[in-house]
């Protein structure tokens, strides 16, 4: 996918790439017309001369003056004719190198009324044994008594000239394209720092970081204006967002203060009640309700807590490749009990800054939820892996498999998928691990598929051994 900065990029070459073909273009047209301008007037001029020299000396003196410019001139690139009023030659120079006819003779007609005629014409001339075609503009005027001067100029050397033109426009186009790409790339990536700014600003919020704001230049007064707002957004959701959380953790703390006094009266009649009477029994089921709601509500408080780093951002370095080696032999006979294989490959020597229970208990949900959700005589396996300034920790199952729809929301606080609300648990494990993983400068990933099982891959940042 193009990134923005690139299709600026794009864009400025394209639209210098343009200006230039087009100012080359009009520079290009406007310099073969000043050339066809003045071949002309050479032409015209030539004519008028001819005039003067026929007025001065008659048609002896404009002989005389044929044969100098016979001598000047060059035979293959040049002619000069002197006719009579029906076009037959009178005087010229040598045009036995011209395979092409003479001028026609309507438009003798028109000099003979006093009206030049300028014309271009192609005209094959012989060099040796090889033909050769050149472009002439020709001029046909009447210097008087019925005589007319026929004058032809080749205009290769203006073709040659505009031919070199050309060349020349497409090298330095060739040479001047890399460095406008250049220069456009950093006008570019200068236009566009601002709206990157903000993209890495909402990445590491949507990790996680909600206190990240992006840094407003005032001499910039779109991006100024985008970054305002952004900020006054992430204000407001902030305070939501807080508020949210206040009402959740106070009505968290409110329950439990009546879940202890109903689990200490259910109790106490316990205490009294035979063991094998109803009585008894709802004592039983609502003491374990209560526990498991007491459980909930902690764990809630816990994500809350792990959400805003509370709790989370130790100070200790931790063996993290020894805690998780334990937790799997932790895990071991759970699995064994089910028939599952649970296999395991860590890295030593993986340290990482942090608080022991908490990481242990982030390790813990992920093979928990994995032995709980793969039937028996599957197989779980955990890697561990240590890449750069990054640790992965990757849980992968052969289990019941999580759809696509549910895995948009799998890491959402209570969320269970229809097919595991069978099966013990609140919703909050994977929650608390993203919750932790980001607190930490990390995240955690998903990849499964429906009845071959999911993998879940923990990435943290690593510390060096001590």
């Amino acid at each position: 996918m193009r990134t923005l900065a690139t299709k600026l990029t794009i864009w400025y070459i394209s639209a210098f790439t343009g200006i230039l073909a087009i100012s080359f273009v009009a520079m290009y047209y406007g310099i073969d017309g000043i050339f066809s301008y003045r071949i002309d007037q050479d032409l015209i001029e030539d004519i008028e001369e001819f005039r003067t020299y026929y007025d001065e000396g008659g048609v002896e003196q404009v002989k005389l003056e044929i044969q100098r410019e016979v001598q000047l001139g060059d035979l293959s690139r040049e002619f000069i004719r002197l006719l009579s009023s029906d076009g037959e030659p009178i005087f010229s120079s040598d045009m036995s190198a011209y395979l092409s006819p003479p001028v026609e003779f309507g438009s003798l007609e028109k000099v003979l009324h006093g009206e030049e005629q300028l014309q271009t014409v192609h005209r094959t001339t012989m060099e040796g044994e090889e033909a050769d075609e050149y472009t002439f503009r020709e001029i046909t005027g009447i210097l008087g008594d019925g005589l007319i001067l026929h004058l032809g100029e080749s205009t290769d050397e203006k073709q040659e000239i505009m031919e070199t033109l050309l060349y020349s426009f497409v090298i330095v186009l060739l040479v001047v394209l890399p460095f406008a790409g250049f220069l456009g790339w950093i006008v570019a990536k200068n236009a566009v720092k601002g709206v990157v700014e903000v993209s890495h600003v909402a990445s590491r919020i949507h990790k996680g970081q909600l206190d990240e704001r992006v840094t407003i230049q005032p001499d910039e007064k779109e991006i100024a204006d985008l970054a305002s707002t952004f900020n006054s957004m992430l204000d407001r959701i902030m305070t939501l967002v807080s508020e949210m959380r206040d009402m959740i953790d106070n009505i968290a703390h409110d329950l439990k203060s009546p879940l202890a006094r109903i689990r200490i009266i259910s109790e106490e009649t316990l205490s009294k009640t035979d063991s094998s009477t109803e009585q008894a029994q709802a004592a039983n089921d609502t003491i374990d309700e209560c526990d498991r709601l007491m459980k909930m509500i902690n764990d809630s408080l816990d994500v809350t807590e792990a959400e805003v780093g509370i709790g989370v951002q130790g100070k200790d370095k931790i063996d993290l490749s020894a805690l998780v080696s334990d937790a799997c032999e932790l895990f071991r006979p759970v699995a064994e009990q089910k028939n599952i294989s649970l296999v395991s490959g860590v890295e030593p020597g993986c340290t990482i800054v942090g608080v022991e229970h908490v990481l242990q208990r982030t390790v813990a949900n992920l093979l928990d939820n994995a032995i709980k959700y793969t039937d028996d005589g599957g197989e779980v396996a955990l890697a561990m892996n240590y890449q750069g300034d990054e640790i992965s920790i990757t849980v992968s199952d052969t289990g019941i498999g999580i759809s696509q729809s549910d895995q948009k929301k799998i890491f959402n606080r209570f969320y269970r998928c229809d097919n595991s609300r069978a099966r013990e648990g609140c919703g909050l494990g994977l929650n608390y691990t993203r919750a932790v993983a980001r607190a930490l400068g990390g995240d955690v990933s998903l990849t499964s598929h429906i009845d071959r099982g999911s993998s879940f891959t923990l990435n943290l940042p690593a510390n060096p051994a001590v």
